[in-house]
């Protein structure tokens, strides 16, 4: 950043300084009557203040560039910077698009996570159900094999005393 300063401070006084000396080039020239090209010395004193402040933008030029590696490639590499840049803002958009497209697909598979988590909550509780009521059946299955158990062996002992009393009898 001081170097900008510095730079643009220099091109000030450089062409303060060119500019002072072709004035007076221009003014000795005119003085001097001097003619060149067999031109009038007024036209003479034009042209030599047209040079003079060529040199004073040509110099100026010069010196930039030959600081100023930045303004160098800024200037003569322009156009492949703005490609460069194109390039880059197309592949930035096609990012962009491509997260959200990815965000989108994110938020569908989260969804569909929380849809299936639901559905699992569901079938545990249906199968929790499920064990709860086959204890219940199995509890009642063994209780009625115990109450046939019991039946059972008061008709055998029933048939043992029917028996009986019928051996009494005859």
């Amino acid at each position: 950043m001081v170097s900008g300063y510095v730079l643009i401070l220099a091109v000030l006084l450089l062409g303060g300084v060119i500019a002072t000396l072709g004035d007076r080039i221009g003014m000795k020239v005119g003085k001097a009557r001097l003619s060149l090209f067999n031109m009038r010395p007024r036209q003479t004193a034009t042209v030599v203040s047209i040079a003079t402040g060529s040199v004073i933008s040509a110099s100026t030029l010069a010196i930039l560039f030959g600081v100023s590696s930045q303004l160098r490639t800024g200037v003569f590499e322009l156009s492949k910077i703005q490609e460069n840049l194109a390039a880059a803002e197309a592949d930035l958009a096609q990012a962009q698009a491509t997260q959200e497209q990815v965000e989108s697909d994110l938020e569908a598979s989260i969804e569909e996570r929380e849809r299936a988590t639901e559905r699992l909550q569901e079938i545990n509780q249906s199968l929790e159900r499920a064990v709860t009521q086959q204890e219940l059946t199995q509890n009642q299955l063994q209780q009625t094999q115990s109450q046939l158990a019991a039946v059972s062996q008061q008709a055998q002992t029933l048939r043992q005393a029917t028996d009986d009393l019928r051996a009494q009898r005859d």
